[in-house]
């Protein structure tokens, strides 16, 4: 919950140079062959629909945390507002100052849990975003490595048996092996594709957060 797990590294790099072993390994569950052996078992639906059932913990955990975190930002105002009551009823005496000291409390509580759930829903936005790219990734080079097997390899004696018209010059690129999917095709869709795919996973929140704040600002209103 307070992200302690980074000062070591970060202790480490301010006063030391840091090296590779110094970083700690994946988990299994950020790792590529498991996150893809998860993602292959929904081979009988969609790509979005295998997205969201490999990562619906993620996902769920996400906007549940942001409406969450939407709650407490208006529960803010709504202790000011006690509060200020409360101090402004020249009537109410040290009663009235108690129930001021008892909104103020629950006005911090309430920013603490709102931080808490910021914090919460951006690490598992942020994790759905990596193991979506993983996915994505993982796939595009299982897809291109199949289509190399079967397509990759041009038949050159079914090439030698085709009819020519006569007097024509054979061509030495005609027989030479034509891949399905070339190392060009992979790297634009591993750099572009797969990562703006897993980038707007990351900044969905935007969308169903700020509906949620239009709303309640109009409820406010």
């Amino acid at each position: 919950m307070s992200f302690r797990w980074v000062v070591p590294l970060l202790e480490n790099g301010t006063y030391n140079t840091l090296n590779e072993d110094d970083v700690w390994n994946l988990s299994p569950t950020m790792q590529a062959r498991p996150l893809y052996t998860k993602f292959s078992r929904f081979l009988q639906s969609n790509l979005f629909k295998r997205l969201f059932k490999a990562n619906a913990i993620d996902l769920i955990l996400d906007f549940t945390l942001t409406y969450v975190s939407i709650v407490f930002n208006y529960a803010g105002p709504f202790f000011l507002k006690r509060i200020l009551d409360a101090l402004s009823d020249e009537d109410g005496g040290p009663d009235k100052r108690a129930i001021a000291y008892v909104y103020a409390f629950l006005a911090f509580l309430s920013s603490l849990c709102k931080a808490q759930a910021d914090v919460q829903h951006l690490w598992y936005g942020r994790r759905a975003c990596t193991r979506i790219r993983t996915e994505l990734m993982a796939a595009i080079y299982d897809k291109a490595l199949k289509r190399k097997d079967f397509s990759g390899i041009v038949d050159k004696d079914a090439a030698e048996k085709k009819a020519k018209p006569p007097g024509a010059k054979a061509d030495p690129k005609a027989d030479d092996p034509k891949a399905g999917a070339d190392i060009g095709k992979i790297v634009n869709l591993m750099a572009g594709d797969a990562n703006r795919c897993a980038m707007t996973v990351s900044a969905m929140y935007f969308i169903y957060g700020g509906t949620a704040v239009d709303r309640g600002e109009a409820v406010h209103t």
